[in-house]
């Protein structure tokens, strides 16, 4: 049995635990309940913000600071801070208000302005360092860089210009003095084969060749670059190519032009001495005239690119009959000078076989005998009468 003060102290034991209870969930109801409640935040970080500046544009020039920063986003929202993160649906901003700064070098606090009330924003490095000068405007020429030893061999540079050939340049007045030339950099000679005009970026640069912070109207030039190309004159023949049709013994090709110029690289133009055209025979059944290109190896380039082939067929009847004619006509002169009691001169015919295994004729080498004739002897008489009546009259007068 418990005694009555022994029941007294367990009573005064359980009161002391429910006040404890009571004490400890009241100090950790709120963060339990938050925890419960609310769902951990989402993070974001968003590289490259530009940083925008607010200053007199029309008076002041400024230079010498980073153009943008790193901003990390944190939301229990995601989308909305998905959309704070894209740059295209962004409401926020990153300013550096620089409307009270005078000439000189300063540094100046960044800000975040048009976040969203559920987003929040924080800059790694609020310190934006920038220099301020006076607003000058002023034309320079464009100077071209380029090298002559980018050139193909046997390539040279004629000509090579730029539009506009200046350029306007705003800055400092302080960085205006070390601007030493106005750059455009060409690389279109290391593969320039033929004239042409391409776009070079102008930059400004000091002394040093280091680039200066300017803004150039225009950004960028037009270069226009003329190159000799080497060039040779070569010979053109007829390369038959194809299967001749049955009954044709060959074909005799009349090229329109024997000659062409090529220009390219000197290395390839020192190997070609002669082109042969392609002529492509196997449908050629009758005289045919066709246009054919000229080929080339890549790199060249033939002026003009195509001739015009005549071409003849030559059948093998054709050929026979024509040299059966030549024989018998000159039998028949041999003929005909012997009834008419005429001399004769000797000739030879020879025959021999063409290239195309066809037979031609040569024209016969003619070569005469005269045999002596006796003058009648009145004839002489009748002569020598004429001659002395001639002395006589002579000297009477």
């Amino acid at each position: 049995m418990f005694t009555k003060q022994r029941k007294s102290n367990i009573m005064y034991g359980l009161l002391a635990l429910l006040f404890s209870l009571v004490l400890f969930f009241n100090a950790n109801g709120s963060t339990l309940q938050n925890s419960l409640i609310t769902p951990s935040a989402y993070e974001e970080t968003v590289n490259d913000v530009p940083i925008q500046t607010i200053y007199d544009s029309d008076k002041y020039f400024i230079q010498g600071y980073q153009p943008t920063v790193d901003v990390k986003l944190s939301s229990v929202n995601r989308v909305q801070l998905n959309a704070e993160k894209n740059s295209e649906t962004r409401n926020f901003r990153v300013v550096a208000d620089l409307t009270d700064l005078d000439v000189g070098t300063h540094d100046v606090l960044l800000e975040i302005q048009d976040m969203s009330n559920s987003v929040t924003g924080k800059i790694d490095s609020r310190i934006f360092t920038v220099t301020i000068e006076k607003k000058v405007t002023q034309k320079f020429p464009v100077e071209l860089n380029y090298s002559e030893e980018n050139l193909q061999d046997g390539f040279q540079l004629d000509k090579i210009v730029s539009e506009p050939s200046e350029v306007t340049v705003t800055t400092g007045d302080q960085t205006l003095k070390d601007i030493a030339k106005i750059v455009a950099d060409v690389d279109a000679l290391k593969g320039a084969t033929a004239n042409q005009t391409v776009e070079a970026p102008v930059y400004a640069v000091d002394k040093n060749g280091e680039i200066l912070q300017t803004e150039i109207d225009p950004q960028s030039v037009e270069v226009s670059v003329q190159v000799s190309v080497p060039e040779k004159l070569v010979s053109l023949y007829a390369s038959q190519q194809g299967t001749k049709a049955t009954g044709i013994s060959h074909f005799d090709f009349l090229l329109d032009r024997t000659q062409a110029t090529i220009s390219g690289p000197q290395q390839i133009l020192d190997t070609i001495e002669s082109i042969g055209v392609p002529v492509d025979v196997s449908d050629v059944q009758k005289a045919t005239k066709k246009v054919v290109t000229i080929p080339t190896e890549e790199g060249v380039v033939a002026t003009p690119n195509q001739v015009t082939v005549e071409i003849s067929p030559v059948f093998i009847e054709e050929s026979s009959s024509t040299r059966s004619s030549s024989v018998s006509t000159t039998e028949e002169s041999h003929e005909t000078a012997m009834e008419s009691g005429q001399n004769v001169p000797q000739t030879s015919l020879e025959t021999v076989p063409s290239s195309e295994g066809t037979i031609s004729s040569i024209e016969p080498e003619i070569t005469s005998s005269f045999s002596e004739e006796t003058i009648p002897e009145e004839s002489t008489q009748e002569s020598s009468s004429i001659i002395e009546e001639q002395e006589t009259m002579g000297e009477e007068q």
